[in-house]
């Protein structure tokens, strides 16, 4: 009976340490770093939350380390952290920065270790990956959709409790953020979400969610009010099932897809942002601001940039040269040691820190472009496509190859990629 029990619990064990599990596990708890950092706002202070992300990195890229160690997989595709390493020492040194800038880089190859993990799992680990992680987003919604039903009825709960900020767009100044305290956090989680299923749908030729949860997550992003994120939606929507619907796309598809699309979304932006197009269309507006800032700066520090750790990243805050030498106020930089919206328009700033190094993450993306999806169709094609385009489009905006949004965006690209490099 002794025996039985024993072989018992470690069956149980291992089937709790199974890799799919802990694979999903943590990208499922990686969104949750938005969440948090909220309630740290709100001075809930324990020790482990500062660490938060960065515990969640140091276990994927200990994944990776052991499964290149036995596996032998995806050494090629990992060349790219070492070249983009590599190019940030040579930055430090003919920039005369110091040593600890090296550190920025780290956090700048998060996304090439995220992705080349889960590139290389093997395709039963992808699909059981993939599996469990669209079942915890499932509980997720729920709880996000809860959320948001009592921020309908009472906007001030969920809004106290998370300390959001109000902006100029909605329905007569109102819209949806539920448990993530932004608009974009619960934006991105619907892309996520709508992303997940449409891949088990192309993997297991069913939807993993019901009709009407996935229509809920639609609604959600329409009453999030955050125009990128919706506009990618709608879009994605649109072209996914003119593929389920008719298997193939043409010329005539293209053109009635690209109309419908255009017609929604310039409806969205017309109807529910006239306030804040008008911010973002002035002279004054930040995000302008930044960009014209980082032309200057990639102008005159060309072709090398001004290193790792310089202009619109953390650590610039701590090397202030940048910001003093062109001028730059604490309208961006924030008042008061609070981060202002120096990230605002992070490929222009990222561009003007990189230089020509900016092209070893083209050639990055180009390469994840080029490969086999884990089952070779036109909606898997079309819907790796579409993450790198919403990286990209994001990206133009926010930090995406080192948030919690972006990460999980390149980890599923490394899910749905097949391998083809030993």
């Amino acid at each position: 009976m002794g025996r039985i029990l024993n072989y018992s619990v470690i069956i149980s064990l291992k089937s709790m340490l199974k890799i799919e599990k802990i694979n999903s596990i943590l990208l499922f708890i990686l969104i949750f770093q938005a969440i948090i950092e909220k309630f740290l706002l709100a001075n809930i202070h324990l020790a482990i939350l500062d660490y938060y992300n960065e515990i969640i990195i140091i276990m994927i890229t200990l994944l990776l380390i052991y499964s290149l160690i036995r596996f032998q997989k995806a050494k090629k595709i990992l060349i790219y952290s070492l070249v983009i390493l590599f190019y940030s020492l040579f930055q430090i040194l003919i920039r005369k920065l110091p040593f600890y800038h090296i550190s920025q880089s780290f956090l700048y190859i998060e996304c090439v270790v995220f992705f080349t993990y889960f590139y290389s799992l093997g395709d039963s680990q992808k699909i059981n990956t993939l599996e469990y992680l669209t079942k915890y987003y499932k509980y997720l919604t729920y709880i996000v959709i809860f959320a948001s039903i009592i921020e309908l009825l009472n906007p001030n709960i969920i809004n106290n409790i998370l300390g959001t900020e109000k902006f100029e767009r909605g329905i007569n100044g109102f819209y949806l953020t539920s448990i993530f305290g932004t608009t974009t956090g619960l934006s991105q989680f619907c892309i996520t979400v709508i992303v997940l299923s449409t891949v088990m749908f192309g993997l297991k030729n069913v939807y993993p969610y019901n009709k009407w949860l996935l229509i809920s997550v639609v609604i959600l992003s329409f009453l999030s009010f955050s125009r990128k994120e919706f506009a990618l939606i709608a879009i994605y929507l649109i072209v996914t099932n003119f593929i389920i619907k008719n298997k193939s796309i043409n010329i005539k598809h293209y053109l009635l897809i690209s109309f419908t699309s255009i017609t929604i979304v310039s409806l969205y932006l017309l109807i529910f942002f006239k306030k804040a197009n008008e911010v973002a269309l002035s002279d004054g507006y930040v995000r302008f601001q930044l960009i014209e800032y980082s032309i200057r700066i990639i102008k005159d520090y060309f072709p090398f940039g001004t290193g790792p750790g310089t202009f619109g990243s953390q650590l610039s805050l701590q090397y202030p040269i940048i910001y003093e030498k062109y001028g730059i106020g604490q309208n961006i930089l924030g008042y008061n040691g609070a981060r202002g919206p120096i990230y605002d328009a992070f490929f222009f700033t990222f561009t003007a820190e990189m230089g020509v190094g900016i092209l070893i993450y083209a050639s990055f993306m180009i390469a994840i472009w080029k490969k086999q999806t884990l089952v070779s169709s036109a909606l898997m094609r079309t819907t790796k496509k579409f993450v790198i385009l919403t990286i990209i489009i994001i990206g133009l905006f926010a930090p995406i190859i080192m948030n919690p949004f972006g990460l999980i965006c390149f980890s599923i690209l490394g899910l749905i990629t097949k391998p083809n490099i030993k």
